[in-house]
């Protein structure tokens, strides 16, 4: 738990949500292209999007407003569970807020106290509890408000709420890419690896390019049943370098030697594209396999 279980504070904290978290959105809705730049600065921004429209932020204040002024006196049960969700709501928001102009959050008590917190990092996570909160709260608070409405007014409101609801989560063009090209690479980068024998293996990666050779090299470690040194999604072990600055190869084989000194030999794996600046000792080296896009070195 220590090693691998637990993520550093750091790392946690620097994926906590902002007050822009609240209004970033996919920037294929409605409302996309003019949040956009509003929130272009969000760290990870794809994981930051927790907008869930203007017209579902009118319904929660008018739920608020609601629930503690206009229905304040009625003490019946279930305005009550709809007054501790939205407190809940509330308390998460808070606690898990990044503080702006400072970095602080409440949320430090929270990891240090609170067993597995130490394991949360996606934004998303606490965005997810916090909305079931709330929009349980929501549905508490309108069930009672259109309760004391015609079948005919409930009708038209419900209709009303849905569809601009709707329009508002509407994505006109939904994200893709080329899957053709990455699944060649993968298939590549396996056929490397079962061409070199060796104890593990690490697919080197240009800095800003490590989220590539991660996830070739996670499929590649599934595909071929072979140890990987990279292969990661976010929680990686202690002293491992991110894709900020990767790993170079004296810095591969000091960290492999360190975590595990009874290993024979590892392969060293490049993209023929790609620049080997300080690399050290790799031009010792003779490659041992060679694909058509890949250079493979047996390091003794």
């Amino acid at each position: 738990m220590q090693l691998f279980g637990k993520r550093s504070y750091g790392e946690v904290f620097s994926m906590l949500p902002r007050i822009k978290s609240w209004l970033a959105v996919n920037g294929f809705t409605i409302w996309g292209i003019k949040l956009k730049n509003f929130t272009i600065d969000l760290p990870m921004r794809h994981e930051h999007l927790l907008f869930m429209g203007f017209s579902f932020i009118l319904l929660s204040f008018f739920s608020l407003y609601f629930l503690f002024w206009l229905e304040r006196k009625n003490q019946s049960k279930n305005l009550m569970l709809g007054r501790i969700f939205f407190l809940v709501f509330i308390a998460i928001f808070i606690l898990s807020l990044k503080i702006p102009y400072c970095d602080k959050s409440i949320w430090k008590i929270i990891y240090d106290y609170s067993p597995g917190a130490g394991s949360i990092r996606a934004v998303t996570r606490i965005a997810l509890v916090a909305y079931f909160y709330l929009i349980v709260a929501n549905i508490i608070a309108f069930n009672f408000f259109l309760g004391k409405k015609n079948m005919k007014r409930k009708v038209i409101f419900v209709i009303l709420a849905a569809i601009i609801l709707i329009m508002e989560q509407i994505s006109f063009e939904l994200p893709s890419f080329d899957k053709i090209a990455y699944r060649k690479e993968s298939a590549e980068i396996n056929q490397a690896i079962a061409g070199s024998p060796c104890s593990m293996y690490y697919l080197f990666s240009e800095e800003g390019e490590d989220f590539k050779s991660q996830i070739h090299m996670m499929l590649a470690s599934l595909n071929t049943n072979q140890k990987v040194i990279n292969g990661y999604s976010g929680n990686q072990p202690p002293n491992y370098r991110t894709h900020i600055q990767p790993m170079n190869l004296i810095e591969t084989e000091e960290w492999l030697n360190y975590y595990d000194s009874n290993h024979s030999y590892f392969c060293f794996m490049v993209d023929k594209k790609t620049k080997l600046k300080n690399n050290n000792n790799i031009d010792n080296y003779i490659p041992t396999y060679e694909t058509e896009n890949y250079l493979v070195y047996k390091i003794y």
